[in-house]
């Protein structure tokens, strides 16, 4: 089976979201990646350009 995979990680966030718990939710989730040095992208999910995505 030839094919090479490799391994992402996506985090899905909100950056229109008001509700306070979540956006530090966000920011604990992110910052405990980079402390780890684990690479990874963020992909707006409110964003509307993202839908098809």
């Amino acid at each position: 089976m030839g094919g090479e995979y490799k391994k992402q990680v996506l985090v899905l966030v909100s950056n229109t979201n008001f509700n306070r718990g979540q956006v530090q939710n966000q920011n604990r989730a992110v910052s405990l990646l980079n402390a780890r040095g684990i690479s990874f992208e963020t992909l707006d999910g409110a964003d509307p350009t993202n839908k098809e995505l």
